[in-house]
């Protein structure tokens, strides 16, 4: 169906008829989950009962793209897994590349990390068996959405989320300011819905507080807040108040930041975003206000943060922007954690902390 192929190659096709994939595809951009979820499940029982297994692992793997964008990230990762697995069965082999990608997100948001670059993997050797530009594409896209590829200028594929948000922040932890800068003026492009608006504006939020203006910071984390809740999108709403609670901390307000924090912390821990959930753990030790948890283990609450994604198997730079830090002070904190411990290999490092409990 042409006007299929049109959205999916990211023609808006504004007149494709209700219940295509086409209509599913311009609901996500416009930040109607729900409804493109709706779609996409009656779509999928549809094109079964018509015997069209392509558009049918087509409308699958959007489907799990909806359910990563609403918080859904186990239904995601089952979903996109069984689409792979049955295109594989079928002989679909072209269909492989968007379908493996479509894997990625709920993963890495998981922190499974090893089990996400296998799809990415995936995705790209079969794209090059087939030639296939597009496939190419989605590959290098859902590698830059794992931190371990250079984004594009511009991000418009229906199976890979936009992966120059994540690009903002590694520069905002770099100090590359004038690059974080040049990026978030592009996402002008990325839609005008309270998903894509919340985005932006705590993005913008993590700019000034970068310059030191954290008026002006709290100001956009407030109104980001604001829209994410409009939206219903957990993982957005629980990013704006992790960020929020370290302006707070950092400006001095320690009780307010550490009911953000921890109003964070059980949003991400509901999601089972565990990086995140490690995230806000390190910035309330540094509030004062919790018992400190790797007082046995002689860390600092960065140096443990540091040490829980080095066993969950992140790279440097993987681990450098989940923290909002430097690939440099990676490398700083596991040196000092290797001192500490009085161990030398990461494999060292993971089993340190599974015989103290602290990494389940």
């Amino acid at each position: 169906r042409p006007y299929d192929v049109l959205a999916l190659a990211g023609d808006p096709c504004p007149q494709a008829p209700p219940g295509s994939l086409a209509e599913a595809v311009r609901l996500l951009r416009e930040d109607e989950v729900g409804p493109a979820r709706e779609v996409l499940d009656r779509a999928a029982g549809e094109l079964a009962e018509a015997g069209l297994p392509c558009h049918r692992l087509l409308a699958l793997a959007l489907l799990a793209v909806a359910e990563y964008r609403d918080g859904r990230w186990d239904d995601a990762v089952e979903r996109a897994e069984r689409a792979v697995a049955e295109a594989a069965g079928l002989g679909q082999r072209w269909l492989l590349p968007c379908l493996e990608v479509a894997c990625v997100a709920p993963l890495a948001a998981r922190g499974e990390h090893d089990r996400a670059l296998a799809h990415v993997t995936a995705a790209r050797e079969e794209a090059g068996r087939q030639r296939s530009v597009l496939g190419e594409t989605q590959a290098d896209l859902a590698m830059a959405v794992l931190g371990a590829g250079a984004a594009p200028p511009t991000a418009g594929d229906a199976f890979v989320p936009d992966p120059r948000p994540q690009l903002v922040e590694t520069f905002v932890a770099e100090g590359a300011l004038q690059e974080a800068q040049v990026v978030l003026d592009g996402l002008a492009d990325a839609g005008d819905g309270p998903r894509a608006r919340a985005q932006r504006a705590r993005l913008e939020g993590l700019l000034f507080a970068a310059r030191n203006v954290p008026a002006a910071a709290e100001e956009r984390f407030t109104a980001a807040l604001e829209l994410a809740g409009d939206a219903g999108c957990r993982m957005e709403e629980a990013r704006v108040l992790l960020d929020l609670g370290r302006l707070l901390r950092r400006t001095g307000r320690r009780r307010l930041a550490a009911e953000r924090l921890q109003a964070a912390r059980a949003d991400f821990a509901g999601l089972g975003a565990r990086p995140m959930v490690a995230r806000c753990a390190q910035e309330l030790e540094a509030c004062g206000l919790e018992p400190a948890v790797t007082a046995r283990l002689g860390l600092t609450p960065q140096e443990f943060s540091t040490a829980t994604l080095v066993a969950d198997g992140l790279t440097n730079r993987q681990i450098a922007r989940e923290l909002l830090i430097s690939v440099k002070t990676v490398e700083y904190h596991i040196g000092k954690i290797y001192t500490k411990l009085g161990i030398g290999s990461r494999v060292a490092l993971a089993a340190r902390l599974a015989a103290y409990g602290e990494n389940p």
